[in-house]
């Protein structure tokens, strides 16, 4: 057998992915969630006062539907803030247990999956959210986010993949 050094790598990498994901994850959702005002920059830059990415998703509908919109987040934007809140506060605790001194396996663990299940209910949180959004939509509207969203995915994968050759995707074509 090997002295073990693959192994301590791979967990190395796969606890730098972890983290790196985490990180993204928040900065995501504290952004769509937005507990703090935005600056005078970011409104001056942007052209509204309300920070997150709900209001770029919101771009695409028509103004029928981003009131639509608006209003299916404000009724969850309570249920929003404080899953939020709950992923941020465990994420610090899993973050305290991996650097805890003694280690302590078995709660790095328990952290870990209190953790996964909070960003779990943040995520089904927002589903509904967004569920309760497209019930009320028109299918003009719905295909526009479902598009929209889409394309956000999109943009992500042509950062990943690449062809054979090594060049990246072809973009897709839109009507």
């Amino acid at each position: 057998m090997g002295d073990g050094r693959p192994m301590r790598t791979l967990t190395i990498i796969l606890f730098a992915s972890l983290a790196a994901n985490v990180f993204l994850g928040g900065f995501v959702a504290g952004r769509l969630v937005g507990d703090a005002a935005p600056s005078a920059t970011r409104v001056e830059h942007h052209g509204w006062a309300d920070r997150g990415d709900h209001r770029r998703l919101a771009g695409a509908l028509s103004e029928e539907g981003r009131e639509v919109f608006r209003q299916a987040f404000n009724a969850h934007r309570e249920e929003i803030k404080s899953s939020h809140r709950e992923a941020r506060r465990l994420r610090r605790a899993y973050a305290e247990t991996l650097v805890a001194d003694p280690w302590d396996r078995a709660r790095a663990e328990a952290a870990l999956a209190a953790l996964q299940e909070a960003e779990a209910d943040y995520a089904r949180t927002m589903g509904r959210m967004l569920l309760d959004a497209m019930e009320k939509l028109s299918l003009k509207d719905r295909q526009a986010m479902i598009d929209k969203m889409a394309k956000k995915r999109h943009m992500k994968r042509l950062m990943r993949e690449r062809a054979e050759d090594g060049a990246p995707p072809r973009p897709p074509q839109y009507d």
